[in-house]
């Protein structure tokens, strides 16, 4: 067992042996944006968008009782409860974007609608401009 003169000798040199920590560990480059696997609400989801969309303040767990009582053969351990509840936070806030941002997402469809439009009225003007030209050009010669 080493003395307590030697331990403190070391402690001046010891971070040149580059010990590895747990806080010291690099973190991915990137999340995962793809599934591992299929959904376990892939099947039944437009179920349960209905129900969250007739009574939104439905808490996941009633659902997945009401889910677990219309298939039993795949939800009755209810072990996907937090997968659920997942899916339900992020429908909630997808559908918060809509009633926030909607109009002004309409707006910009719109505008993009009417930009395109304009685009293509230049277009057909300026063939319209160019054509009547080569006409010009014919009958002068």
């Amino acid at each position: 067992m080493p003395d307590l003169s030697t331990f403190l000798q070391g402690l001046a040199t010891a971070w040149k042996d580059a010990e590895v920590r747990p806080t010291h560990r690099t973190k991915p480059a990137a999340e995962r944006w793809w599934r591992a696997r299929p959904g376990p609400f892939e099947h039944a989801w437009q179920v349960v968008e209905g129900w969250l969309e007739a009574e939104p303040t439905t808490m996941a767990k009633a659902l997945m009782d009401r889910l677990a009582h219309a298939v039993p053969d795949a939800y009755t351990s209810k072990a996907q409860l937090r997968t659920l509840q997942q899916r339900i936070k992020a429908w909630l806030a997808e559908k918060a974007k809509d009633l926030i941002l909607g109009k002004l997402r309409n707006l910009a469809i719109a505008r993009t609608a009417y930009s395109a439009l304009v685009v293509r009225r230049s277009i057909a003007e300026a063939q319209k401009i160019k054509s009547e030209r080569v006409a010009t050009a014919r009958q002068c010669t």
